[in-house]
């Protein structure tokens, strides 16, 4: 039947296309194109109404899922804590009752530790009562023979004191010296080890002669005191950096050095007894020609201890310069010593008040006529010229030394400031 319209349809066209004279191909083909589009947009139309229509299916299914879903979870967690809640309550009682239970056990082992005390307690005091009356008669006996015996042993000790000769005395002095010096040194060995150092400089050795002692893990090297045994230094060197010692020389009872091997060059450790030096350096006018002098003793202290140097030009032996001895020693020098330990002296004595005789001093004035020429130098005008050099102009120094933070700060700057 199909085909039979079709056919129909043709002779119809064709009939027409005679009518009218006939029709060019390329009509016939925008005809045939703008049909064919016009299907094509029909179809898409049609499948995006499919889409949407899809689309709405699954929201509603979705939406369907979740409220059965929700009531779902929702009777499922309501469950769950009920669960939960029964098992705490179940846990709680038995808690409760492990923990009475621990108790009553308690109770009843504590019953029976009183009860073995008593016993073991009354068996005790009816032995102890026994063996008091024993022990009455033998104390009596004991104290009768003691005080005997105390009285023959001081009679005896009276009869040596007085057979004891000059000589014999000396020796036992040396001996009860001896003792507790060895005591005192393991006693700084045992410290050392304590806190792990391997190297210290030690004074007032108080030892005879030169020479090396071990004692545990340390080698005390020593020098050689004064007659009345007193002075001498020393040096601690643990076992580990007993190789690394080349040279240990004691100058006298108050100054030593010692040598160390380094890796990039030898170190060099200076023991010196300065209170010696600077003994009540604290009370000293000092001039700029007596500075001089003190400086002048020190650095040939230092080249003494440093030695020569070769020159690498000529490749002769020549003194170190003053500047390499301060580039060697890293060491505050003598003057900055004498002036902190001066400025501090000053800040206590201004601090201590007008009932002390050291303040009154400082403040009292001297009455009489001044002879002629020019004034000598004071102790104040020391401390004035040190606070000068520090940054500090002000006259009225007695009411700075009041501020202990301030002053702490003038005294240490004097002590780091380098001088030519």
């Amino acid at each position: 039947m199909k085909q039979e319209i079709k056919g129909q349809e043709k002779q119809e066209k064709v009939e027409q296309d005679k009518e009218t004279g006939g029709k060019s191909e390329q009509e016939e083909d925008e005809q045939d194109k703008i049909i064919r589009s016009e299907q094509e947009e029909d179809e898409q139309d049609k499948r995006n109404k499919r889409k949407i229509n899809r689309t709405k299916q699954d929201k509603m299914k979705q939406i369907k899922g979740r409220l059965t879903g929700g009531r779902e979870n929702r009777t499922r967690g309501r469950l769950i804590g009920q669960n939960r809640r029964n098992r705490t309550k179940m846990n709680k009682t038995e808690q409760k009752g492990r923990g009475r239970r621990k108790r009553q056990e308690k109770l009843e082992e504590d019953e029976e530790d009183k009860a073995n005390r008593r016993k073991f307690n009354i068996r005790n005091m009816k032995r102890t009562r026994e063996t008091e009356e024993v022990e009455q008669g033998k104390t009596k006996n004991k104290l009768m023979n003691w005080k005997e015996e105390e009285k023959e042993n001081e009679w005896e000790k009276n009869r040596r004191k007085m057979n004891m000769t000059h000589r014999d005395q000396k020796r036992s002095r040396k001996k009860m010296l001896r003792n507790t010096r060895t005591g005192g040194v393991t006693l700084v060995a045992k410290e050392l080890a304590r806190y792990r150092i391997d190297f210290l400089r030690v004074q007032e050795v108080r030892l005879d002669g030169n020479g090396i002692t071990q004692i545990e893990d340390y080698l005390l090297y020593y020098g050689e005191g004064n007659d009345n045994h007193q002075l001498g230094t020393g040096f601690f060197i643990h076992k580990r950096i007993k190789s690394a010692v080349k040279k240990v020389e004691f100058i006298s009872d108050r100054l030593s050095y010692l040598v160390l091997k380094g890796r990039w060059c030898d170190i060099v450790v200076i023991n010196a007894k300065l209170p010696v030096v600077l003994y009540d350096c604290e009370t000293w006018t000092l001039t700029l020609r007596e500075e001089h002098r003190l400086r002048v003793f020190e650095n040939k202290v230092l080249r003494k201890i440093f030695g020569a140097k070769r020159d690498e030009v000529t490749g002769e032996w020549r003194k170190l310069h003053n500047t390499e001895l301060h580039a060697l020693y890293s060491s505050p020098d003598i003057i900055r010593n004498i002036k902190f330990r001066r400025l501090r002296w000053a800040g206590h004595v201004a601090r201590m008040g007008e009932s002390r005789n050291a303040y009154r001093v400082l403040v009292g004035r001297l009455e009489g006529t001044i002879p002629l020429g020019r004034p000598r130098r004071r102790w104040e005008d020391n401390i004035k010229m040190d606070l000068r050099e520090v940054g500090y102009d002000d006259r009225d120094w007695i009411n700075l030394a009041q501020d202990r933070d301030q002053w702490r700060a003038y005294v240490r700057a004097a002590m780091n400031l380098r001088l030519p």
